[in-house]
């Protein structure tokens, strides 16, 4: 059995053997279904880390969140059906033997190994945990002394979003459970999120939560915030650190409307950075079809022209869906779309069919 020093920040030796337990008995299912397809199982995220989230039940430590794991197959292609697959088997045959849900990523050989130099492949090299084969070190590129480009900044700004808005509101509808607790580790990770986009476009990204808030609390924002709003924001940052870590932290201060429009204030400063000249963009966009390959970009590009109509070159990113950064500003901070907008995404007749679209197309 495979031993990991700690999955947790709470040095309690019961809940380390438990997380041992149900990370060991995933990994075997794994195994015995991929057989001699399988290169590597990684546990990634908060356990991987050993930062997993913790909460307090009847004064007992208890996991919180979910088992992350990326499994890289021996295969040149994945598909969806095989995706959804194993998947289907892996939580069919675990659920009832683990404590907190499962998600599970897939990637060939291949793809590991042309990783781009982007937030996640960053985080799984420094600090993930191998459950079993190679190590992500003997499988990815290093990156070692590269800076994360600035568009990872605005990237984890557009996925946090979503948290920020479940947060706020009730979107049960699209798969968000509204209970408070729930919305207290969302309302957590989105601050931790915007934090990181602040880290990596001042070239200073780490990748645990202890080392990003030691960072961040001497980092100087003054050229982004007044100097309540970037105490109130390491403040903030501090909480939403102790409440992923321990659970039992008072978190009322996320939840103000200061801390909002401080967070509205650092993505607007991140995507008035972002506006940067076309053969920068065109670089990108050559990363990007060296990392897919012709056809599966040229696939992307055909099927992101049928689901919003257009594209505008001068604003693409690295992926042409990217080009939903002109309207999710309008969505975390609860604003109409205007009609300017609204006029290149025509089928986007109103908020609610935008956060439909974004919820669609990238959560």
């Amino acid at each position: 059995m495979n031993l990991k020093t700690s999955f947790t920040q709470t040095n309690d030796h019961k809940l380390e053997e438990l997380i041992n337990f149900e990370v060991n008995f995933v990994t075997q299912v794994i195994k015995d279904i991929l057989g001699e397809k399988l290169v590597s199982i990684w546990l990634i995220g908060g356990y991987g880390r050993g930062e997993g989230g913790v909460d307090s039940v009847s004064g007992k430590k208890v996991p919180k969140n979910n088992y992350d794991f990326l499994v890289v197959l021996d295969k040149r292609l994945i598909t969806q059906k095989m995706r959804g697959e194993l998947i289907k088997k892996v939580v069919e045959m675990t659920q009832s033997h683990i404590s907190i849900p499962l998600e599970i990523s897939l990637r060939s050989f291949k793809q590991a190994k042309k990783t781009e130099n982007i937030m996640i492949y960053r985080d799984i090299l420094n600090s993930s945990y191998t459950a079993y084969g190679l190590k992500p070190e003997e499988v990815m590129p290093l990156q070692k002394g590269e800076q994360l480009p600035k568009v990872e900044a605005l990237k984890i700004i557009r996925n946090r979003g979503m948290l920020l808005m479940a947060s706020e509101e009730n979107l049960g509808h699209y798969g968000y459970d509204s209970n408070p607790k729930q919305k207290k580790i969302w309302r957590a990770k989105a601050v931790i999120g915007y934090v990181d986009a602040l880290l990596i476009i001042k070239n200073k990204y780490v990748t645990s939560y202890k080392e990003k808030n030691d960072t961040f609390q001497s980092l100087d924002v003054s050229d982004i915030l007044n100097p309540f709003e970037e105490n109130l924001l390491k403040k903030s940052m501090s909480l939403a650190t102790q409440y992923r870590f321990f659970g039992d932290t008072d978190t009322e201060v996320l939840f103000g409307e200061d801390i909002m429009e401080i967070l509205q204030k650092v993505h607007s400063h991140v995507k008035s950075l972002l506006n940067i000249e076309l053969p920068r963009r065109l670089g990108e966009l050559k990363l990007y079809f060296q990392s897919e390959g012709f056809l599966r970009v040229f696939r992307n590009v055909v099927y992101n022209i049928v689901s919003f109509r257009f594209i505008k070159l001068p604003l693409l990113f690295v992926h042409p869906r990217d080009q939903l950064n002109f309207i999710v500003p309008y969505l975390f901070y609860k604003k109409e779309v205007p009609a300017t907008v609204r006029r290149e995404f025509r089928h986007l007749s109103c908020r609610e069919k935008a956060l439909e679209t974004y919820v669609r197309y990238l959560v």
